[in-house]
């Protein structure tokens, strides 16, 4: 049985989960500012004309991947204040979430990552 072809817009988001998941391993080796648009493309596996059909560019790229660890986080948070009963319960619950956020150092890396570009822009 063949596979289903994908559609445009399913073959358009799958091209932009693989330049965002390989921008989050070059970033995350690299740092942003030694990041080339071709080294994403290329361990995406797709051409610098890929990268730009999905993205303006590197920026774009890092702002996504930011707003993604945001949503990540304020989801978590909407969790913990949506089932927690007691002020006992949000607090373990907070430093149960603090925790899982300091055991993922790349997220912390783009977070400083997108503040020196901020500073030097």
């Amino acid at each position: 049985m063949k596979p289903k072809r994908l559609t445009r817009e399913q073959s358009k988001e799958q091209t932009s989960e693989r330049l965002l998941n390989a921008a989050r391993d070059i970033f995350s080796t690299k740092g942003f500012i030694a990041a080339s648009v071709e080294d994403i493309a290329a361990t995406a596996g797709y051409s610098r004309g890929a990268f730009y059909s999905n993205f303006e560019g590197r920026t774009d790229l890092l702002l996504e991947l930011l707003q993604r660890d945001h949503d990540d986080v304020e989801a978590e948070a909407q969790w913990i204040f949506d089932r927690c009963t007691t002020g006992e319960d949000m607090m373990a619950a907070s430093l149960d979430c603090f925790r899982r956020l300091n055991d993922l150092p790349e997220s912390y890396l783009f977070w400083m990552e997108a503040k020196l570009q901020a500073a030097r822009d």
